[in-house]
């Protein structure tokens, strides 16, 4: 029999099946349901936490029809390596006081040297306000005539020797750009196609994490080398401008 969720009217536990099912979507090792999605993550779920469950219960959670109990929760949330505050509730994930400190003034500093370049440029930039609803925006900036909305990420390293781009899962909705830091106050900037992000991008809740490579040609995804913005005044304007 071919699995998949079963059509369903207004199931009780919509929002919690619909994460459920965008996260297993995008998990390199999740099977595709013709290839028994629900049978490797019964068997991944005992395997590894000893935790049983039928291929009924796993069909259920797809569905929305019920949820996983509180042990059974933190579990799939290890297997799929996502927050399990996100997968159980849809609440963002929190770092403690002093590492969300750490990683605001990061990304903050970065935002603010892209708008520093754009300015330079000849451009204009603005920071939304606390209430802004576009919460994935870092930057609005007028370059051209033309608005863009920019979403910045700074580079992480990893232990395997590339580097991690987190990003925002509205990528379709703004202009992402990569920040790789080479020095104290100075970094390298990346304009990352939304298509690339699509393609190599792997859903880790309310954020899309990007592993990239340093090679001497430069910063590659998938084999393909992300242009890098040189000339603030051609380059970037273009970009902006199109």
């Amino acid at each position: 029999m071919q699995e998949g969720p079963a059509e369903r009217d207004d199931p009780p536990h919509k929002a919690f099946a619909k994460r459920f099912e965008n996260v297993c979507e995008n998990h390199p090792e999740v099977p595709e349901f013709s290839r028994g999605r629900y049978r490797w993550i019964r068997d991944e779920l005992e395997a590894r936490f000893g935790i049983i469950v039928g291929r009924e219960t796993v069909r259920k959670w797809h569905t929305g029809e019920t949820i996983p109990r509180n042990d059974k929760m933190k579990a799939l949330a290890e297997l799929l390596s996502v927050d399990y505050g996100w997968l159980a509730f849809g609440i963002r994930p929190e770092l403690d006081v002093e590492k969300r400190t750490v990683r605001v003034l990061a990304e903050s500093a970065a935002a603010n040297l892209v708008a520093g370049f754009i300015q330079l440029a000849g451009g204009h930039c603005a920071f939304p306000e606390a209430d802004d609803p576009n919460s994935f925006v870092d930057v609005y900036a007028i370059l051209g005539n033309r608005q863009r909305s920019l979403a910045v990420s700074l580079a992480k390293p990893q232990e395997n020797g590339k580097l991690r781009f987190s990003v925002t899962n509205e990528y379709q909705r703004c202009m992402v750009i990569g920040a790789v830091q080479t020095g104290i106050g100075s970094i390298d900037m990346y304009l990352i196609p939304p298509q690339l992000i699509e393609r190599h991008g792997v859903l880790r809740g309310p954020s899309t994490d990007i592993e990239v490579e340093e090679k001497s040609k430069g910063i590659l995804i998938g084999g393909v080398t992300l242009s890098k913005i040189v000339d603030f005044k051609s380059d970037f304007a273009r970009s902006l401008a199109n």
